[in-house]
């Protein structure tokens, strides 16, 4: 490997890589010996393709992940990866990797291409220890349709009777669909409950998990009694809401276009974060009675109940501002 500065004021590092000298250019000489470095690592895995790396940083993650999390990364490598499976790792450079991102953004939507990439991001972080910084689309900020207490008040008035119960945990526990499926008598105590079970999707089929999606979602919330009245009673083992996952969102939808509402049901749990937080509760409160893992969707659902609320607050400071300044 020798490294020179070129008339242009740049730096070029050279090294040898498959019997051939390749050249690497950078605007600093850090930069070109990491770039001429990393891709001569590669070489330690001349052997290695996306498939075998893929299939590596799966396998060494089933007993880390819950099973429909593997089953979803092998979903995205049958259907995104199988024409690519057998590319060697000496191959792969960020121009290659731009161009498969490239590719993709004409198919899917930005969300679809980060976590299609990301799986052969992180595969290749993990297991060869090669990163590159890629262009990818930007997602465009997303819009919550977070109901009013009004609305959330309807919503409950007009529900069925399983279908009240999963909203109030939802809008008052601020409980996901797969936690309200997955609790049972025996997880209440009192007027607390303890989210420690998930009804997850597996091979298409609903199976009850004992345990949730992160370890910050494993918690204990405390209802008004008047919720866990209407949860009411049942053998240890039987579970509250005896429905899937499926039915609550299908039944949800029936009844909010019924109303002419736009919310989904997961924005039940962006309406407890925000009233929560317009009552002045702390985030790390909001944030551990949610089982956020992050502040992320707190921060996202606040822009959101700003944004709504900027025409009534400038509308305000005007109206103010013309009085004092006495303007006709």
């Amino acid at each position: 490997m020798t490294t020179s500065k070129l008339p242009s004021g740049k730096w070029r590092t050279r090294v040898y890589i498959d019997g051939k000298q390749i050249s690497f250019t950078a605007s600093t000489k850090a930069e070109s010996i990491r770039l001429a470095t990393q891709a001569a690592g590669h070489l330690e895995f001349h052997g290695e393709t996306i498939g075998s790396v893929l299939n590596r940083y799966i396998d060494e993650r089933r007993n880390l992940r819950s099973p429909n999390t593997i089953a979803e990364y092998e979903r995205t490598v049958k259907r995104y990866y199988l024409p690519y499976m057998g590319v060697k790792i000496s191959k792969v450079n960020r121009a290659w990797l731009q161009m498969f991102v490239n590719d993709l953004k004409g198919k899917m939507s930005p969300k679809s291409v980060m976590n299609v990439y990301g799986l052969l991001s992180s595969a290749l972080k993990k297991v060869c220890n090669i990163h590159y910084e890629i262009d990818l689309p930007k997602i465009p900020p997303k819009t919550y349709h977070i109901p009013s207490e009004g609305d959330f008040k309807t919503l409950i008035d007009k529900a069925s009777p399983e279908l009240k119960k999963a909203l109030l945990l939802s809008g008052i526990g601020s409980l996901r669909r797969s936690e309200i499926c997955g609790l049972l008598y025996k997880d209440i105590d009192g007027n607390r409950i303890h989210i420690c079970r998930a009804m997850i999707l597996v091979d298409k089929k609903w199976i009850l998990k004992d345990y949730t999606k992160t370890n910050s979602s494993d918690r204990w919330v405390t209802l008004p009694s008047e919720v866990i009245d209407i949860l009411g009673h049942g053998a240890p083992d039987q579970r509250v809401i005896p429905v899937y996952p499926s039915t609550i969102t299908s039944d949800f939808i029936n009844l909010r276009n019924s109303l002419g509402l736009k919310c989904r049901f997961h924005d039940m749990r962006h309406y407890y974060v925000s009233l929560a937080h317009s009552m002045g509760i702390p985030d790390r409160v909001i944030q551990d009675r949610g089982g956020f893992s992050t502040d992320k969707t707190l921060k996202a659902v606040y822009r959101n109940t700003v944004k709504e609320d900027e025409e009534v607050y400038n509308e305000m400071f005007n109206e103010y501002m013309m009085k004092k300044l006495a303007i006709d």
